[in-house]
């Protein structure tokens, strides 16, 4: 199983928290949030490659580890388009299982992670995102039979297309990878539930 990790320019992440974060406590976030998730993944067994895609490779490359694969982010193409050439690209170099995992999951633990890839066995195997049924993780088989959908109502594109191939669709419900903290009233949620004595901008 290799993982993707897919990075946006810090400055321009988390825009939708600008209501409540300044520029460089959203900077300093995505950047908490992208490392935490890195530090989770290449330690695990399962995962033999994480690629991180990104154009903050001046960041990135200060994080090694033999697991690492440094994908600069520079072309044109949309997002969804993207990844699908970084999943090529996986398959390219060997790799037969691959996990899109998004940065913006405060609450994910390993456990979480190794839940869902315990639950796979072939085709595809995905988790909406609680509010507005995107996509926050899921695992394909390699070489791909399908692209890669993002945004609003990316879940349900994924599990259409699963269907036309006629591949396994197997729907995980994982609270760790559910929750993205997408804008002000998770992030309201989050420190409220989860971390009432702590500073969020320290996850």
């Amino acid at each position: 199983m290799w993982a993707i990790i897919p990075i946006n320019t810090f400055s321009k992440s988390l825009s939708r928290l600008s209501p409540i974060l300044d520029l460089d406590e959203r900077i300093e976030l995505a950047k908490n949030l992208s490392t935490r998730l890195i530090h989770i993944l290449v330690p695990m067994k399962g995962i033999e490659k994480v690629i991180v895609f990104t154009s903050e490779t001046n960041w990135s490359k200060k994080i090694k580890h033999s697991k690492l694969i440094i994908h600069e982010d520079k072309g044109q193409q949309s997002f969804k388009r993207k990844i699908d050439s970084v999943a090529d690209m996986a398959c390219g170099m060997g790799a037969k299982k691959l996990i899109y995992l998004s940065i913006d999951l405060p609450l994910v633990e390993e456990k979480d992670i190794i839940r869902m890839i315990e639950s796979h066995s072939e085709g595809l195997t995905i988790v909406e995102a609680k509010k507005d049924g995107g996509t926050n993780a899921l695992i394909c088989d390699l070489p791909r039979r399908i692209s890669f959908q993002f945004g609003t109502n990316s879940f349900r594109k994924h599990v259409q297309a699963s269907k036309i191939e006629k591949l396994k669709t197997n729907i995980q419900s994982i609270e760790g990878l559910s929750f993205d903290l997408d804008d002000q009233d998770d992030w309201e949620y989050l420190v409220k539930r989860y971390q009432p004595e702590k500073n969020p901008l320290k996850i």
